[in-house]
C-alpha cells in the first residue's frame, strides 16, 4: 500500500497542537488511500510500534529533554537524529514510501534527512506553520538557534521544493521561490465539534449568566499578550463580572515570567491537563482569549486554539493580526480588539459584560458555524492536487 511517513517536532498522538495538526493531515492522507506512519518526538518509555485512531506511529523520545545551559543548545542541535534513523531504516525495509512529510524541522534536520533519501529519489514535503521571532528563541536574536531558524526559513524549505503551509502570509513567502505551496489552515479533526443543539444547552446551564467565563488554553511563553489582561481583570471593576479560567501553565509557571504581576481570585490557573478536560472547560465558557502582538510570528502562525474555539461553539476575543478578519467579525462570531492598549482591551470587555443571554446565544450559533469553513473535506481535493504533482507513481 502506498505509504507515507509524517515526522518532525510533535508530540503525538495528543500531546499538543502540532499532533493535532499532523492527525489532521493523516486522516486526509488515510482518505485519499495512503498509510501513513507517524514518527514523533514525544518521551515514552516504549519504542515499539503504537496505534491510534488505526494508524502506526513510533515514539523517538527527542523532545522535552531537560537541558540546561550549552547542552540545551546542543541539544536542539541533536534533534532529528533519531527520525534521520528511523527514516533510514523503514525506508531500507519499505518500498512502498511514496512520501515523507517533515513538519517544523531545524534546517540542519531539512539537511541530514535530505541526504538520507536522496538515493531513494522521495521527496520530502516540509509542514511549516511558524515563523520564530528571533527574539523568542533560546540565545536570542543573534544565537544558534536564531541562525538555524533564519537558514531554516530562507533556503531549508526552498531547497525541498515542496511545501505545506499554514497560512496566507506563508503561502505568498514560498510562492516567491517558485516552489510547489499547499496553505492549509488548522482544521477540524473529525469527531471534533458538537452539535448545534448543544451550544444552548451550555448557555442555559450556566448558574450565574451575569458573570462571563473567560478561556486562556495554551502556554503563553513570550507569544501570547496574558499579563495585561489579567491586571485589567484584577481591577475591582472586573473582578465580580469576569472569571478566566488558565490552562496549559501553572501560576507558578506563569509567575516565571511576570514575577510581578498581581492576580487575584477570579484568574484561576489550572496546568496542563489532557485534551479532553481542555474541551470540557471550552463548554463552560462564554469567550476564549487570543491576544498577539501584530508582529510577524503572529502573521506567519495560524492559532490552532481560534478553529478549536469555533468548533466548540465558542465565541473569540482576539486581537487584529494575521487573518483574524477574514475569519472573525466583530459582535458576530468573537470581538476583535484593534490593538494591545489597554483602553481598547477595556472597551471589549465592557462590550463582552454588557451581552444579553440572546446575543451570547447567537455568537455562540455564529462560531459554530464559522467552523465548518475548516471542515477537512473542503481540502481534500487541495491535498491531492498538490501530491500528484509530485509523488512518485
Amino acid at each position: 500500500m502506498k505509504t507515507i511517513i509524517i515526522t518532525g517536532a510533535f508530540r503525538f498522538p495528543e500531546g499538543d497542537a502540532a499532533a493535532k495538526r499532523v492527525l489532521g493531515l493523516g486522516q486526509m492522507l488515510r482518505d485519499l488511500g495512503y498509510k501513513v506512519i507517524f514518527a514523533g518526538g514525544e518521551q515514552v518509555c516504549n519504542l515499539s510500534t503504537n496505534y491510534f485512531d488505526g494508524f502506526e506511529y513510533h515514539s523517538l523520545a527527542e523532545l522535552d529533554n531537560d537541558y540546561k545551559g550549552f547542552k540545551k543548545v546542543t541539544g536542539f542541535f541533536k534533534r532529528g537524529n533519531k527520525r534521520s534513523l528511523f527514516v533510514k531504516n523503514i525506508l531500507f525495509k519499505n518500498t512502498n514510501i511514496k512520501a515523507i512529510i517533515l513538519y517544523n524541522s531545524t534546517f540542519i534536520e531539512q539537511v541530514k534527512l535530505s541526504r538520507e533519501v536522496r538515493k531513494y529519489s522521495i521527496p520530502i514535503i516540509g509542514d511549516c506553520t511558524e515563523w520564530y521571532e528571533s527574539s523568542h528563541l533560546p540565545g536570542g536574536r543573534f544565537g544558534p538557534v536564531a541562525i538555524d531558524n533564519f537558514l531554516k526559513m530562507k533556503f531549508g524549505y526552498p531547497y525541498l521544493k515542496n511545501v505545506i503551509v499554514i497560512s496566507t502570509f506563508l503561502q505568498d513567502w514560498y510562492r516567491k521561490y517558485n516552489m510547489n505551496v499547499l496553505r492549509i489552515p488548522p482544521l477540524l479533526l473529525k469527531g471534533n465539534s458538537i452539535a448545534l443543539t448543544e451550544v444552548k444547552n451550555q448557555l442555559l446551564s450556566t448558574p450565574n449568566h451575569s458573570l462571563k467565563k473567560l478561556l486562556y488554553a495554551g502556554n503563553p511563553g513570550k507569544k501570547d499578550e496574558l499579563e495585561i489582561l489579567i491586571n485589567i481583570l484584577s481591577e475591582t471593576r472586573f473582578k465580580k463580572s469576569f472569571c478566566i479560567n488558565i490552562i496549559g501553565v501553572s501560576k507558578e509557571d506563569f509567575l516565571k515570567y511576570s514575577p510581578n504581576i498581581s492576580i487575584s481570585e477570579n484568574v484561576l490557573f489550572h496546568g496542563k491537563m489532557p485534551h479532553s478536560e481542555v474541551l470540557n472547560f471550552y463548554a463552560k465558557s462564554d469567550f476564549s482569549v487570543i491576544l498577539r502582538e501584530n508582529k510577524r510570528f503572529a502573521k506567519a502562525g495560524f492559532s490552532t486554539k481560534l478553529i478549536e474555539s469555533l468548533s466548540m461553539g465558542i465565541p473569540v476575543l482576539i486581537s487584529d493580526n494575521g487573518e483574524t478578519r477574514e475569519i472573525i467579525l466583530n459582535d458576530y462570531n468573537g470581538v476583535i480588539i484593534d490593538s494591545l492598549d489597554k483602553l481598547k482591551i477595556v472597551e471589549s470587555l465592557e462590550f463582552i459584560r454588557n451581552i444579553s443571554d440572546e446575543q451570547l446565544f447567537q455568537m455562540k450559533q455564529q462560531a459554530l458555524k464559522s467552523s465548518l469553513d475548516f471542515s477537512q473535506k473542503k481540502y481534500l481535493n487541495a491535498v491531492k492536487v498538490f501530491l500528484d504533482k509530485i509523488l512518485i507513481q
